[in-house]
């Protein structure tokens, strides 16, 4: 008899964000932020002034149809890892540096975590992030949102 075992990683959650952000940008940006963009371009670069090799899921340069530029950093997170703030406060500070344009930093949670905060504090640093739990939601209900906007699948 020969078992076989598969490990399914989050590879699959990569491609999926991969395929969604690329051809839903502006879909998310309404339905999830409320912004109603005239203009998304997708930022493959990564601001690389430190020697850390992370690097933001996705970062969007977007242009609002009142005319504000803005960068969008949207990170998918299959479970909720202590370091998350942290890695977040990097990623905003590079861009922020970079662009000198507002950031806003975005996690998308998969997985079920209750007690997640959309802030990061201690002693000397004080950071605003904005959650979406993806696991709170209708799946349905996300799909025909952007359906006026734009076709994500």
């Amino acid at each position: 008899m020969t078992v076989v075992i598969i490990k399914v990683t989050n590879m699959q959650y990569d491609v999926a964000s991969k395929v969604i952000v690329e051809h839903g940008k502006e879909a998310i940006l309404r339905r999830f932020l409320g912004i109603d963009p005239q203009e998304v371009e997708l930022i493959e670069e990564l601001p690389q002034e430190t020697a850390s090799l992370r690097r933001s899921d996705y970062s969007l340069r977007v242009k609002t149809a009142e005319g504000r530029e803005e960068i969008i950093l949207l990170e998918f997170q299959t479970r909720w890892n202590w370091d998350l703030p942290l890695r977040l406060l990097e990623y905003h500070a590079r861009f922020r540096i970079r662009y000198r344009l507002p950031v806003m930093s975005v996690v998308i949670l998969f997985h079920r975590k209750e007690d997640v905060q959309e802030k990061y504090e201690d002693g000397s640093v004080w950071f605003r992030y904005k959650v979406i739990s993806l696991w709170r939601m209708e799946g349905e209900e996300v799909l025909k949102s952007g359906e006026n906007s734009q076709k994500i699948a």
